[in-house]
């Protein structure tokens, strides 16, 4: 029996191991097809640019994504028009204004912000995808995403004051819609001011009952 249970051990450990080993050749597979790939629609963007933008060098780059670093060889332009430089790749793949972190390793980065400390997220997206960021770069990627969400209230707020417009989320229609709204103060650390008001909401339609006899009571009926 103990043979047996050794040997039980010993194979679990070695499948265990051949799944990592296939697993990294299936990244190391996808990151070479995504060079491959970013560096011919590059090409074709030569080929395809406006007026005035004249090819200056070819510059490399490493672009973070969710399958690890790849090093991406990609021609940089300047733009007689503006005066300034561009990399119209970047701009295609979304990754203008400096950023090398591509848009989807983004947007995992920042769900796994919201549910932990920076420092853990900063290792769990090493562990998960082979990224390694610091935990700076974690929250600086958190900051933009939280940017653009501002920038997209504020014009939803300006459309709506100057047009009265409230803008469509689906387009579901309602009889009638109830909101109610509170807030509660919360004493600051480090801050100019030793309290703010956190305002919290709920939109809903009505109610529907839930339960029966003695423990009958009466729920939100939540409007998405």
């Amino acid at each position: 029996m103990g043979s047996v249970a050794e040997g039980g051990e010993g194979l679990k450990g070695l499948l265990c191991g051949l799944v990592e080993v296939l697993w990294e050749k299936v990244l190391e597979w996808a990151r070479r097809a995504y060079q491959a790939i970013l560096e011919r629609v590059d090409h074709l963007l030569l080929g395809s640019r406006g007026k005035g933008i004249c090819v200056e060098h070819m510059r490399s780059r490493w672009y973070y994504t969710c399958m690890g670093p790849v090093r991406i060889a990609r021609r940089q332009y300047r733009d007689a028009v503006n005066g300034g430089y561009r990399y119209l790749l970047d701009e295609v793949v979304g990754m203008e204004g400096g950023s090398r972190v591509t848009p989807r390793l983004k947007q995992v980065g920042s769900e796994v912000d919201c549910a932990m400390p920076f420092r853990r997220s900063a290792e769990v997206v090493e562990k998960a995808m082979g990224v390694r960021l610091s935990h700076q770069s974690i929250w600086r990627l958190l900051e933009q995403v939280g940017d653009r969400c501002v920038v997209e209230a504020e014009g939803e707020i300006r459309q709506l004051l100057e047009t009265g417009e409230v803008p469509s989320e689906g387009g579901k229609k309602v009889a009638r819609l109830m909101v109610e709204a509170d807030g509660v103060m919360l004493s600051l650390q480090r801050e100019r001011q030793r309290r703010a008001e956190a305002k919290v909401g709920i939109a809903y339609e009505g109610w529907e009952q839930v339960g029966h006899g003695e423990q009958d009571h009466l729920r939100r009926s939540l409007w998405c």
